[in-house]
């Protein structure tokens, strides 16, 4: 058994002042807009204490668990915020292996993840290129979960590459998603990032590497896998469920690399595809995007141990994404759609 204590501290800080002016009479004079704590310093006193503990208990169980102590606190002065809050978080985690034989190892593992804030949710910011202001929300708590996961791990004869399954299950609290927020009292709401309550998250995940040896390629790799997950969270706009904000329904990849050692080179490919629809919703719109699969190619050739020359093909399916926004009237909860917008992206290959 082995046993490792310790600690560690951090500070973080932003400063941060903008203006937003806008012709709102069509005089082509821009006027400045009021907002709500224009010029603002967020600061975060971080610290943790942690232990970490490896115990082999036999030829095939091990348990590897830790446990952290988290301590911050954030301080936001600025023109109209001057407040100072506290977080504490126990935050265990334990991994178990069981080798059932020198080719199968299970995995079971029990984790608390607490997020780490991002300090621009806490202050306003203008998306110049969505035309979406965004106000700061000195209330932001971390994100929290609770993760499960079983996994297996097989190793292929003659060391030829790995096939890993795993299953998930994680349970949020605070999740961290757009809202809307009147800080100033005045009756207009406007968007933020805020804590919209627990949400779940689920799924099952293939990977694998293999060698190619049996087709006397031994210097050939293929590796790749495919991710599915679901997830439900309550809307915070229309009260109905829906899936996390930023999750694809899949994730499937797939690449190889040859190492060809007569010639001293090397040459792969990877193929990439983000499936369904990706949903944002937020005060003023509900946005939808979609990818399609992308793949990229490379080619190297080394000379000695310092120099190597090596050729990329990037985006060879043109990286094509598609957006529906939908823009609403008086807010989403409203439900009166004023405008709907369909946007097509198609990037340039590229070559280096």
């Amino acid at each position: 058994q082995t046993l490792e204590i310790g600690a560690e501290a951090a500070t973080n800080t932003l400063e941060q002042t903008i203006q937003l002016a806008f012709d709102l009479d069509g005089d082509g004079i821009a006027e400045e807009i009021d907002i709500f704590d224009p010029s603002s310093e967020v600061e975060e006193s971080r610290s943790e204490v942690f232990a970490n503990h490896q115990w082999t208990i036999s030829e095939r169980w091990s348990v590897a668990s830790s446990l952290v102590a988290e301590f911050s606190r954030i301080r936001q002065n600025g023109v109209d915020t001057n407040s100072s809050t506290s977080f504490e978080y126990l935050k265990p985690r334990m991994d178990a292996r069981f080798a059932a034989n020198p080719t199968n190892l299970f995995r079971f593992v029990i984790d608390r993840n607490v997020s780490q804030l991002n300090f621009s949710n806490f202050v306003p910011r203008f998306n110049v290129r969505e035309d979406r202001f965004t106000t700061g929300n000195p209330n932001l708590r971390p994100e929290s979960a609770w993760e499960y996961e079983i996994g297996l791990e097989h190793r292929l004869d003659d060391d030829e590459g790995v096939v890993e399954i795993r299953i998930f299950y994680n349970d949020i609290q605070d999740r961290i998603e757009s809202v809307a927020l009147d800080l100033d009292g005045d009756g207009d709401f406007d968007n933020a990032s805020g804590n919209i309550g627990d949400a779940t998250e689920y799924g099952v995940e293939l990977s694998f590497s293999v060698r190619m040896s049996r087709l006397g390629l031994s210097n050939l790799i293929v590796d790749g896998g495919y991710l599915w997950r679901d997830s439900s969270v309550v809307d915070p706009f229309t009260g109905l469920e829906r899936k996390m904000a930023t999750d694809s329904d899949y994730i499937a990849r797939l690449g190889i690399r040859h190492d060809v050692s007569d010639w001293n080179a090397s040459y792969g490919a990877s193929y990439r595809h983000d499936g369904g629809k990706n949903v944002r919703s937020d005060w003023t719109e509900y946005r939808y995007f979609e990818r399609e699969p992308e793949i990229n190619a490379f080619i190297e050739k080394r000379f000695g141990d310092k120099w190597i020359l090596r050729f990329d093909a990037m985006g060879l399916l043109e990286n094509k994404r598609a957006r529906n926004r939908v823009q609403f009237e008086n807010g989403a909860i409203d439900g009166i759609v004023a405008r709907r917008e369909y946007y097509r992206e198609t990037r340039d290959r590229r070559y280096t």
